[in-house]
């Protein structure tokens, strides 16, 4: 980190050198030839012999399964002497722009310096105007994505505000010129409003951990991976599926996921926690999907053995939902699946509070519930636990439509055996997130 900021420090300092050497000299720095202004701008440096001039130590390797620690050792310092360079190399890079007109009246290294110099004479501090002075400066690699180029050079140095201005100063500039190409004006307005909003989510749910105890903390954290895994396994459905988890407690709060947001962005402080009405009981600026609280509440408010609940859409979950023999016991993981499986007849979307009794007397004390053209849910007595038995109820399913696409008789499992796997996944398992049953 400390590294990291004397790089950004570096660049600020070079960058706004550039800037103040052109603004010394405005206005009329936009009318002097390119050679001046390269002059001015970058020629008066005189950089150390760091990154590409200074003579490179070597690891001796040919294959990276011979490499040794004093390999990786020379590496780690090259790095890092290279990386220093970083601020010449960027600097340097802006003479690149010259002569890039785009059938604009001065090229992009004219108009990069006239940004920072406004930036500066505006007043703006110097990360500002590091800025403003490279906001292009992706255009000789991305013509089509030089935003997102220049948002990634800076990334590391810069705050997300001035980041985020770098990534969008298109629609900015847009304001003045939008209206002559059939675009909207305003659309900066737009961006900056949802920036705004963006910003202030993000401060909001980072206070939740302040003010939850740390078990529930923990929960939050196994939670939030549970939903990057289930993302990660390719079980998510867009945002159309939910996991929760029940907060230690009487009251039967749980946590679920906050509606809007892919598995794969849901964090920690995001999740929402509601009570058995769906009451949210620390605020929250994102809603719950009614459908998923009916289903999740209605299980945490009877299986007071189980922690977390998880339901999937899977194409083979959903297929073999809708065989009317449900699961076959062909495979070994089926066989695990039966030892303590239930089925929930559909009912239509579940958005109705009087589905909760029927989907709990048709859950019972079982850990695997197929809901009948619908999909796939498991419960856990941790987050693990449910994690593992979806992992084993999505195999069973995808194994049983494989077999059956092959069009050949199935060999099914002896019932006397379905009958004992629960007694052996028991010993098998104990203690070792493995509670199938």
């Amino acid at each position: 980190m400390a590294a990291r900021s004397r790089w950004a420090a570096t660049v600020r300092r070079r960058s706004v050198a550039t800037a103040r050497c052109c603004a010394n000299c405005s206005p009329s720095a936009a009318r002097r030839s390119k050679a001046d202004l390269a002059d001015t701008g970058i020629r008066s440096y005189s950089s150390p012999p760091t990154g590409d001039n200074r003579m490179n130590a070597r690891a001796t390797f040919v294959r990276m399964q011979d490499s040794t620690r004093q390999d990786w050792q020379t590496i780690g310092g090259e790095f890092m002497q290279f990386a220093g360079g970083l601020p010449q190399r960027v600097v340097k890079h802006l003479q690149i722009l010259q002569g890039d007109y785009g059938g604009f009246p001065v090229d992009r290294y004219t108009h990069s310096l006239q940004t920072a110099t406004r930036a500066l004479h505006a007043g703006r501090d110097e990360e500002y105007v590091v800025c403003a002075l490279l906001h292009d400066i992706g255009d000789t690699l991305g013509s089509f994505n030089h935003p997102d180029i220049a948002a990634a050079i800076l990334k590391p140095f810069v705050s997300e505000e001035n980041l985020w201005m770098v990534q969008h100063h298109g629609i900015f500039q847009g304001h003045y010129f939008f209206h002559h190409i059939g675009l909207d004006r305003d659309m900066r307005d737009q961006q900056q409003e949802t920036f705004t909003m963006n910003a202030t989510t993000q401060s909001e749910i980072s206070e939740v951990r302040k003010i939850v105890s740390a078990d529930e903390w923990q929960l939050r954290v196994d939670l939030a991976a549970c939903y990057r895994l289930v993302a990660l396994y390719g079980w998510s459905d867009l945002v159309f599926t939910h996991i929760s988890a029940r907060v230690p407690g009487p009251e039967h709060h749980f946590l679920i996921n906050p509606y809007g947001l892919m598995f794969d962005e849901i964090t920690a402080s995001s999740l929402v926690k509601v009570d058995q009405d769906c009451n949210k009981v620390i605020d929250s600026p994102y809603p719950v999907n009614p459908a998923g609280f009916v289903i999740h509440s209605a299980v945490h408010a009877v299986r007071e053995d189980i922690q977390c609940v998880l339901h999937t859409h899977t194409r083979a979950g959903i297929a073999v939902s809708a065989q009317k023999n449900g699961v076959l016991p062909i495979s070994q993981q089926s066989t695990f699946v039966l030892a303590s499986l239930a089925y929930h007849g559909y009912e239509g979307v579940a958005i109705r509070d009087d589905e909760k009794a029927r989907l709990q007397a048709d859950l019972g004390n079982a850990n695997f519930l197929m809901l009948r053209n619908h999909g796939l849910l498991t419960c856990g007595k941790t987050i693990a636990d449910a994690f593992l038995s979806m992992y084993t109820f999505e195999n069973t399913c995808q194994i049983q439509i494989a077999a059956q696409a092959g069009g050949g008789e199935l060999t099914q499992v002896d019932p006397r055996i379905v009958e004992g796997v629960g007694h052996a996944m028991k010993v098998q398992t104990g203690g070792m997130g493995g509670g199938f049953v």
